[in-house]
């Protein structure tokens, strides 16, 4: 259950707690787990004990209980939320039990209700705040009323309630924390209630829209949640979205279809979790972040296209996806995080660039089929090697140009038959520079295509153009030298069996290049002496071409 993983990644970041202070320490009492806060009062964080009745105390350790975490009652062990009737005092100064519900006084807080809860449920009016998890596990509530006094929603406010089928949040909500309405498998819309008294009044405190069930906030550019009960297969973002918010789309498991439109930027945590029917995501080179688990346990997705601006993959992020076969992850992505591939069961193939320079623990776990392709003396190779994971070195090594296109530095297959492709990443393949096929005299033959232009050499032809002027120059004051050199006989050199210079130095004496009619690699093999032939080319057999 997400929970349960996210409180296992995120144990690190508890002592971080903004009730607490930087030396908060866990205390037990009873059935309770507490924290110290600065004021001297109690926080509960965790309740040990059975379900059903449960009595809060009005102080622990003679600290008064001034506050409750959200998900008290969430217990791990059981990987659910307990089903307790909590009450407390009548004097008890910070908090109030209704009908089994529990609140806060001070800040007038809705913070518990029992899983057991049927039917139709009516928050109080004078109520400020839904808090996080209040209706966790509330399954068979079926209605849940919101007055007009709520002005925030807490994160996993209504989460798993997959009783509820419509949402209607009063124009007095200012804010909805990430994830309030996740995996509310049932839901097929959530709107905004259109109730004004007082026109000034609710024009500023309108800070949400709803469009056919889907809510966002009002001026569209983040979209808060998509209900988990519509029954549509594809669904695409509004252009004017930025972000999509945590846990967005949790649970989502109709969909098969997301189109993310450019202009987004940041998917947050849980956006698309538990998205069962997704298939296919392709991310925008306008998205710069995704979040943890941002796409974790989508079962059907099998491909994914990942923004060129994306600097880090994060944790758990397409952790047990397990239709996935491969990803190649874009030159950029300087770190994986921890579990972040783990569970792809299938994943055959992985190709990390050399701008990765941190792997976590477990970022490519339980992956059996797995190879990795990475280049020599990367990152990516050293951890591999520690880890034990297959490594298949890329056939072409390259470096991009000015102008956007790649020239090959290194061959590093072991195909006696090569073929170049014109394009590799998605980048144009322009030049093959010298002693790109050192030391590989097994390669008897070579395709070159014809977007090449520059062989041996490690320039563009406008590049070189303009250093004509500083290539003279470096000519003229070697002249001397090879004029002396001239006159000195030399011994006639023995033949060896490998080329010896320019781009193919260290290739077999018998190579033979396939080039293009015309091309500029049938000139060069044509004044560098190696044997080419022309590449077959279909020709027309009617007269259409003198039409």
């Amino acid at each position: 259950m997400k929970k349960c993983v996210f409180l296992l990644l995120a144990a690190s970041l508890l002592m971080l707690c903004v009730h607490a202070s930087a030396d908060e320490q866990t205390n037990t009492y009873g059935d309770f787990s507490y924290a110290l806060l600065n004021d001297g009062g109690a926080e509960l964080v965790a309740y040990n004990g059975p379900e059903g009745d449960v009595i809060i105390p009005n102080t622990l350790d003679g600290h008064p209980v001034t506050a409750v975490k959200g998900n008290l009652f969430y217990s791990a062990v059981f990987d659910r939320v307990l089903d307790c009737r909590v009450s407390v005092s009548k004097d008890h100064p910070y908090l109030a039990t209704i009908d089994g519900v529990l609140f806060g006084k001070t800040d007038r807080k809705l913070i518990y209700c029992p899983p057991s809860m049927e039917g139709e449920y009516y928050i109080p009016q004078g109520i400020i705040s839904v808090g996080d998890y209040a209706f966790d596990g509330c399954t068979k509530l079926t209605d849940i009323t919101i007055p007009n006094s709520v002005t925030h929603i807490g994160q996993y406010a209504f989460l798993s309630c997959s009783g509820l089928t419509s949402m209607t949040i009063p124009y007095t909500v200012e804010w909805i924390e990430g994830g309030a309405f996740a995996n509310c498998s049932n839901l097929l819309g959530i709107y905004v209630r259109e109730e004004i008294v007082d026109a000034e009044r609710a024009i500023s405190y309108e800070g949400f829209v709803s469009r056919d069930g889907v809510l966002y906030t009002k001026s569209m550019d983040t979209i808060l949640s998509y209900p988990a009960g519509k029954t549509e297969e594809s669904f695409t973002i509004p252009g004017q979205v930025k972000t999509i918010a945590t846990s967005a789309f949790d649970g989502c498991a109709n969909l098969k279809s997301v189109t993310i439109p450019d202009g987004v930027q940041e998917i947050r945590h849980f956006a698309f979790y538990q998205c069962t029917g997704l298939t296919e995501i392709v991310l925008p080179n306008t998205v710069t972040s995704i979040g943890l688990l941002s796409f974790a346990n989508c079962t059907h997705l099998s491909h994914i296209t990942l923004s060129e601006n994306l600097s880090r993959i994060e944790v758990g992020a397409f952790m047990n996806c397990i239709s996935l076969t491969n990803v190649a992850i874009q030159d950029g992505v300087t770190s994986i995080g921890e579990i972040a591939f783990s569970g792809c069961s299938f994943l055959t193939k992985a190709e990390i660039p050399d701008s990765v320079t941190y792997i976590g623990g477990g970022a490519f776990g339980e992956c059996p089929f797995l190879t990795v392709v990475a280049s020599r003396d990367s990152y990516a190779e050293m951890y591999c090697k520690e880890n034990g994971l297959v490594i298949l070195y890329p056939a072409f090594a390259y470096q991009k140009l000015s102008d956007d296109t790649i020239e090959i530095t290194h061959y590093d297959g072991t195909d006696s038959t090569v073929i170049i492709p014109e394009e590799i990443d998605g980048y144009r393949i322009t030049g093959i520079v010298s002693g790109a096929f050192s030391e590989t005299p097994y390669v008897i033959s070579i395709d070159i295509p014809d977007t090449v232009v520059c062989i041996g050499y490690s320039h563009t032809v406008s590049e070189v153009v303009e250093a004509l002027p500083e290539i003279a120059e470096a000519v003229v004051e070697v002249l001397p030298e090879i004029a002396e050199a001239a006159v000195e006989p030399t011994a006639t050199p023995t033949p060896s069996p490998i080329l010896t210079k320019g781009a193919f130095r260290g290739c077999s004496k018998d190579l033979v290049i396939t080039c293009g009619l015309g091309s500029y690699a049938a000139r060069y093999c044509e004044e560098n002496g190696i044997p080419f032939v022309i590449r077959e080319q279909e020709y027309a057999d009617d007269d259409s071409w003198l039409n």
